[in-house]
Parts: C-alpha cells; structure tokens; sequence
C-alpha cells in the first residue's frame, strides 16, 4: 500500500536527547492513507547507526528501541550489561518524549519484544538475554551465533530463530532459559523469517517465511507447533501444482509474525506481482475459495487486486488463532 507521508522541517527538531512533538489529532473512523507525524527525533552519533527494533511497554509509557548506537549521546542513565558494547537499548518516556535510559550489550541489536510483565527479550549479534522492564539486569542469557528474530508470551517462553545456511531453525526456551524444543525448516529452500510464541491454546510457537516451491516460484507460510512440538496448523504453503492451476503466481514470503494484545496474530507478507495475482486473495487454509469483501481492505489503487504491474508489496493480515486449530 502506498502511503502518504507528511513533509516537515527537521531544522525544528530539537536535541538528540529529546523527541520533537506536535499536537495529536482525533484517530480517523475511516481508512486512509495518510499518517501524521506525532514525534520525531534523531538518534545517532557521527558513527554508522542504525534502530532495528521498537516496541511499547505494557502501561505505555515507554517506547523501548533497539539497534547499534556507537557514540550518539541520547542523556538519561546508561547501564552495560554482559560487557556492554555496540548494542543499543534506548527507553524514551512517551509523556515527556525525553530518552530516559540507555543499555549497551556486546553486539548489535537484532529484534527485541516486551512481555506482559514487562521483561524484554533480545536478540543481538552473538547471543540472546531476556532484560528486567527497565533493562537494567539479566535475567538469562544465552551465546547463539546467527540469532536473527525473537518473540516472548505473557507467561515468559522465549522463541528465536536462527539464519543458518543449508536449514533454518527455530527454539523455544523457558522462562529460565533452558532450551525446550527446536525445529528445523530441513531444507535450504525453505527459510524462517520471523517467529511469535503465544500461551494460548495450550501454548503455541508460530514461524513465518517462504519455500522456493520452483524456479520462478516463492511461496508464504505461517506454521504453528505446541508447547510439546506438535504440528498445529500451516496456512497459505499451497501446493505449487494448485497455484499454477489457480494463476496465481506473483511471489510470497511471510516476513513478520506477532501477537497482538487482543490476542490475534497478525501478519505481514511480502508479494511481489500485485496481491489480486497472489495467494493472499484466496482463504489461508483453502486455495480454492476467494477472499470476500468482507476479508479484505481496499482504499485505493495501490491495493487494487489487478492491474498493478509487477510490483513490490506488503499484505497485512490478521488471524483469529481459535479458528485455525
């Protein structure tokens, strides 16, 4: 979806340690592609920086950012934990927009999530360490070499994947950080690219990615296992024989998965050929049946199912976990 965003001058930004507001608007009752800019800063130094991560906490107050910040003064306290290092966890207060803390780790940060208790689970270059709600101690640590994203549930299970050449993989540790299960994708053609753990129904960790099904064709998957390592459920993963048969043959990949505080997955995926040419205008689970209206958001051409040429894309789609097990 192509979106609209809103020019500003950055010559009114104030200093680094601060985030520059302007007044908040009434939320639009109605889709639009319009976003207003509500804060902005910037956050690095004279070095190479870069913020791979950000989620809120659970009162919302704070804003938690992770990523590799060398020399960027940002004020506030700062804390460094296992050595410290090129890794970056900086908490803003969203109320008085001021970078209140700063956490250094030994390598960047990759991914981070907040849990319902608060705790922040980390993914950085080298390892992987679950933080108390202000990041000032570890709770558990782990040194694992190509971690790339991680994902906390409410009760404290922690799920990662790893980018490994020849087969992805993907753990789930407990709340102690002792490994309980491990899967692998058992192919170098099938690729992790995201990862969510929920305690609902049981307990459930869900991957995303894509499989190279041919080649001119890349296909999205979302997978499900249980607590126990069971196989819950996969959606899209369509035979290759059917998407030809169907014409539907603009490449997929899942790229993000996550848990909502609703409780509902949400999901992005990437499609490059225009979404009416894909597998996300037909139901996840059956091929055969088209999306209807009431399953689909459209609000102007840019997600127009046809005619878009072949393009590069985003499709966002949420998804009622107690209706697909």
């Amino acid at each position: 979806m192509a979106t609209k965003i809103n020019q500003f001058d950055n010559s009114n930004l104030q200093s680094q340690n601060s985030i520059s507001s302007v007044p908040s608007k009434p939320l639009p009752q109605s889709p639009t592609n319009n976003l207003d800019v509500s804060a902005a800063t910037y956050l690095g130094g004279k070095e190479d920086d870069f913020t791979n991560a950000v989620d809120i906490s659970l009162d919302g107050n704070f804003v938690i950012v992770g990523g590799s910040l060398k020399s960027s003064n940002l004020g506030g306290k700062e804390t460094k934990l296992l050595g410290g290092g090129d890794g970056t966890i900086v908490r803003y207060d969203s109320r008085t927009n001021q970078a209140v803390a700063t956490t250094r780790l030994p390598g960047k940060v990759l991914d981070l999530e907040v849990s319902k208790n608060g705790d922040i689970a980390v993914a950085y270059q080298g390892g992987m360490a679950v933080l108390n709600a202000d990041a000032t101690k570890v709770k558990w640590s782990k040194s694992l070499s190509n971690v790339s994203r991680i994902a906390i549930s409410d009760g404290g299970k922690v799920g990662v994947v790893r980018d490994i050449q020849g087969a992805d993989r993907a753990y789930l540790f407990d709340g102690k950080g002792q490994q309980l299960k491990e899967w692998s994708t058992n192919s170098s053609k099938r690729q992790f690219n995201d990862i969510a753990v929920t305690d609902q129904n049981g307990g459930m960790v869900i991957a995303t990615g894509f499989e190279q099904k041919t080649k001119i064709l890349q296909v999205a998957f979302t997978q499900a296992w249980s607590y126990k390592g069971d196989n819950l459920w996969k959606n899209y993963d369509f035979d290759n024989k059917d998407i030809y048969k169907e014409k539907l043959m603009a490449d997929t990949r899942g790229q993000r998965v996550a848990i909502g505080r609703d409780g509902q997955l949400y999901s992005s995926y990437y499609v490059n050929g225009g979404t009416g040419f894909s597998i996300f205008y037909r139901d996840p689970l059956d091929l055969s049946e088209k999306l209807t209206k009431d399953r689909k958001i459209e609000t102007d051409k840019y997600n127009s199912p046809t005619n878009v040429g072949s393009v590069k894309m985003t499709w966002y789609g949420r998804y009622d976990l107690k209706l697909v097990i």
